[in-house]
């Protein structure tokens, strides 16, 4: 897992998605982008998913994190992906105002 993770400067989309689970221990966290690791039960998922994920999204400049959440309202897995801006680049704050994205740098 990517904790302190490094990308080229420049502009960045990124996709935050939480769930209200109860987290993920750090021996999970620790295998989760490797080939076929899965919690489930057997028959119930490949254990790809998070490794296809993040093949993707690094073969196009991104990055991808996962980690527990900080937020009490989501306790649970916090995905954050990192993908390279292909032009301006706008996001809708909440209460529906637009704002510019910050370039990392």
């Amino acid at each position: 897992m990517k904790e302190n993770f490094t990308v080229a400067p420049g502009e960045y989309v990124r996709l935050r998605v939480c769930d209200d689970g109860t987290g993920m221990t750090p021996e999970v966290q620790a295998h989760l982008f490797e080939p076929f690791f899965t919690t489930k039960d057997v028959g119930q998922g490949t254990g790809l998913g998070l490794w296809v994920s993040r093949g993707i999204v690094e073969k196009h400049g991104g990055t991808i994190e996962l980690s527990n959440s900080s937020d009490a309202a989501f306790p649970g897995a916090l995905v954050r992906v990192y993908l390279p801006a292909l032009g301006p680049a706008t996001a809708m704050a909440p209460g529906g105002n637009y704002r510019s994205s910050q370039p990392i740098s």
